[in-house]
Order: C-alpha cells, then structure tokens, then sequence
C-alpha cells in the first residue's frame, strides 16, 4: 500500500507499507537512531533480515514501513518503488481461531492427509502449521518456486509436502469469480433460454433421443472459443504490463482488473454467438428478443460498477478509456472467431440420423409371445 502525502513546508512524500521481503528491496536507507535517513548497509540489511525471519518463526506476519521524498511534478500519476528510507519492521500475532488443532486432529483420525498451502512467509507458514497440529518431525515444508525446480526423480518428497507456500497471486479474486459465474451460468441462462421461437426451427429434422446432448457442432464452438480465451487471457497474465506499458506501484492491480474486465466481455460476446450454433447472422431478431437485451444492458452496467465504484469490494481498480476499449475490442472479436469456427465443416452425429419413426421412438413389439 502507497500513498502520497502533501508536505506542510512544500513538496510531496510517498509512504509505504506492505510484505516485508517486498518492500526491503525497495530501501537503499534507513532511518538511524537520530531520526535521520543514512545509507543501508548490506550488514544492517542482513540484520533486518534475520529479525524478519526471527519474527516469522514465532508465527508472526511481519510488514515493513518505508517513505521517500518525491518531486512533486503535474503529470505526476504513479508513485515510485525505488529508493525508500526503512522506517520500521512489525511483527503481527494472528492467532490460529480457536478448535483448527482438534479440527485437524480429527481429520488426521479419520485417515485424512491435512497440507497447507499458504502466501504467508515460508517460517510463518511453518511456525503457524505447527501450532495448528499440520506440520510434524517428518513432515516438509517447502516454497513453490522450489518444488517446481524439483526432477522427477526427486518428486517422492510429495508425500511428506505438508506446508507449501502458489508465490504469486490469481488474476481474480473470489468476488470476480462469483460474477462472471454469474453472468456465464445464471444470466446466460436467462437470456438464451428465453429467446423466442423462429420459423426456421420448423425446418430443422427432429432430434432422436440418442442423440448426445452435447452435439459436435457445440463442441467445435466451445473448444474453439476456449483456445481464443485461454490464449488472449494467458499473454494478458505473462505480458500485459509490457504491452500496455504499465508500470508504477498499482500496475499489478491495474493488470488484474483488466484481465477481469476483459473476461467479463468475451463473455457476453460469446452470449451473443450462442443465438444461433450454425448461422453466421448471430444478429437477427436480437432486438425482438427484450430479454436478451436487458440481460445484456444489465451485465454491461453492472460490469462499469464494480470497475469504477466498488473497487475496495470486488478488489478492483478504475480503468482508462483507452484499456476500457481494449478490453471490450478484445471481447467483440470472439463475435469474428465465432464467424470462423461456424465456417469449419463438422459431421453431423451418428445418432442424428437414426430415426426410425416420425416422433422418434421405436414401435412397441407384438405378437401372440407378447400377450
């Protein structure tokens, strides 16, 4: 956490706070007993370390307070990571709630293998599972990035893995998980199971009852659209400060909610090709369809809510034009993906046409055996 504070006497100071590790390496001096800033010596910077770590293996979390006097300049719109004066180093109890032990302890009863898996400093992590009952004598503790590194021929520690701290954080967060499954499931429901009748569904030949719910021509669609969202979603998560040039100390927090409102879009564009599986004109009779339209309107609506007003509730950020564009110009082409995926020819299922009877069903066996 930052944040720019107006100086009394003139200028501007940046104030920051947050995971130790992560804001020690932004320090190059510290404040001295005096109260003045001095250089920070690589020894001082081993000795804060160890009281870092000292505190972790009490099962305390630990946070780092830091400032830096910044030139206070008109366009001026990101604070700086670099080069901050150490003010402090805390050490947090966060006490394990009450009944965690006899939980696992039942759970261990019952022939359950109980891990942790954390973001918490790797010895508050350890510190804590110990106290919870999780990491025992011959258990292993281990960070991500190692257990990666390891070979195959090393993988049989997996057993023992008790305490594993997924480094990094996911693009989304509960709250804009629950949303797009939303708007995916409850609200794509609503608006394409309520599209009203067309002529053209007297043209088609009737459905057998052995015909798989899932037709090939729906998977063609999912697949193809999968590969395009996984794939745009994929280069947003690796490369996305660099292609939208976004740096400062919010442009984790600028690239995430970006990637969340580009997701959000693909979504209701891919509502908008699920109208019709095999026609290209996705865009007939939508306008008839008045509650499609408010599905739409809604999501579209709501969508600029959580983005702009709601930030501290759906962990989000506001968003420039520019990246708003984007983000519903990257959406808008699953509409030509779509156009792509409906021109690839797909062999209609074996049980479409083995229709015996008129309304699909087999004719009820007679005869003097039969009485």
């Amino acid at each position: 956490m930052s944040i720019l504070v107006a100086l009394p006497s003139g200028g501007v100071r940046a104030f920051c706070k947050g995971a130790s590790e992560t804001i020690l390496s932004m320090c190059d001096k510290i404040v001295n007993k005096n109260g003045e800033s001095v250089s920070l010596s690589e020894e001082q910077r081993k000795s804060i370390t160890n009281a870092i770590n000292g505190f972790a293996c009490e099962a305390l979390r630990t946070l780092c307070m830091a400032f830096k006097e910044v030139e206070n300049t008109p366009n001026m719109d990101t604070i700086p990571d670099n080069d901050y004066t150490l003010i402090a180093v805390v050490g947090i109890k966060d006490p394990v709630r009450p009944g965690v032990r006899e939980a696992v302890q039942t759970c261990l009863a019952a022939g359950i293998t109980v891990r942790m898996v954390t973001g918490d400093n790797i010895n508050t992590a350890k510190a804590i599972a110990r106290e919870c009952g999780i990491l025992t004598n011959d258990g292993v503790a281990i960070e991500g990035p190692d257990f990666r590194d390891k070979s195959p021929q090393e993988m049989d520690i997996i057993p023992r893995v008790q305490v594993k701290r997924l480094s990094g954080s996911a693009p989304l967060t509960a709250i804009q998980l629950l949303w797009v499954n939303m708007i995916m499931d409850t609200l794509g429901a609503l608006a394409l199971a309520t599209e009203p009748p067309n002529d053209g569904l007297m043209k088609r030949p009737p459905v057998g009852r052995n015909v798989n719910f899932i037709t090939r021509i729906m998977w063609r669609n999912i697949i193809g659209q999968s590969i395009y969202q996984l794939a745009v979603l994929g280069v947003l998560t690796f490369d996305g400060k660099r292609l939208f040039k976004l740096n400062g100390s919010d442009s984790t927090d600028v690239l995430n909610t970006f990637i969340f409102n580009t997701f959000v879009f693909c979504q209701v564009f891919n509502e908008i090709n699920s109208r019709d599986m095999e026609k290209i004109n996705i865009f007939c009779g939508i306008f008839s369809s008045w509650i499609f339209m408010i599905v739409m309107v809604s999501t579209f609506t709501f969508q600029v809510v959580i983005i702009e007003l709601l930030g501290n509730f759906a962990d989000t950020v506001p968003l420039s034009w520019e990246l708003w564009l984007a983000s519903v110009s990257i959406g808008a082409v699953s509409l030509l993906v779509g156009v792509v995926l409906k021109c690839i020819p797909v062999v209609p299922d074996k049980n479409a046409a083995t229709i015996k009877h008129h309304d699909g069903y087999e004719s009820i066996p007679s005869g003097p055996d039969m009485a």
